[in-house]
């Protein structure tokens, strides 16, 4: 329900794939193994501001600049070609996630909320807040 309002928010359309069926979402787990493989494998880094340094160079130099093997195009060229497509935000407001829900305050002075219990004050008892 919240996806659905979320994608009405923002315009698109959500699509469901098929689990363990790779032809129905693309290659985007395969990623992660190019990323260890190529940019991270039998590297040591200082600190974490020196690896995201890395990170940084190598997306920039290499992993956007190669041909891509199912594209044919470099990530570089393919994401210069899409930005036409990509909308402005026009100083719309992030997707509220707020939920306006009622409760009845009970004897022991709290209200239940997704498995936890809060406390209210006492003059609140048989109240719904």
């Amino acid at each position: 329900m919240r996806l659905h309002a979320f994608a009405r928010y923002w315009g698109f359309t959500p699509r469901a794939c098929a689990p363990y069926r790779a032809r129905t979402k693309g290659k985007d787990e395969r990623g992660v193994g190019y990323v260890k493989r190529n940019a991270i494998a039998g590297r040591r880094f200082e600190n974490w501001a020196a690896f995201e340094a890395h990170l940084d160079r190598w997306t920039r130099e290499i992993a956007d600049q190669r041909v891509h093997g199912t594209t044919g195009v470099a990530p570089a060229e393919r994401f210069a070609e899409e930005a036409m497509a990509i909308r402005p935000l026009g100083g719309r407001a992030p997707f509220g996630q707020l939920r306006d829900l009622v409760r009845k305050v009970q004897a022991d002075c709290a209200i239940d909320l997704d498995t936890n219990s809060y406390s209210v004050p006492w003059r609140l008892i048989w109240e719904s807040v």
